[in-house]
C-alpha cells in the first residue's frame, strides 16, 4: 500500500512537477478530511436514531 502511494507520488512529480503535485495532494487531503467528517456525522445520526428507536420500543413494551 505504501509502496503504491510512493510510486504514484513519484509519478506525479515526474509528470506534473512539484507545484501541481503538492496542490493535488493538499486537495486530496482536504477531501479526505471532509469525507471523514461526513462519515462521522452519519454515524452519529445513525446511533441517535437507534437510541431513539430503542427507547420507543422499551416504552411500548412497558405499557403493554
Amino acid at each position: 500500500m505504501i509502496t503504491a502511494a510512493l510510486f504514484f507520488l513519484f509519478l506525479g512529480l515526474v509528470v506534473f512537477g512539484p507545484r501541481k503535485t503538492i496542490e493535488f495532494t493538499q486537495t486530496l487531503g482536504r477531501f479526505a478530511a471532509q469525507a471523514k467528517q461526513a462519515v462521522g456525522q452519519l454515524q452519529s445520526e445513525f446511533h441517535e436514531e437507534v437510541r431513539t428507536s430503542n427507547r420507543a420500543d422499551a416504552e411500548s413494551a412497558s405499557t403493554r
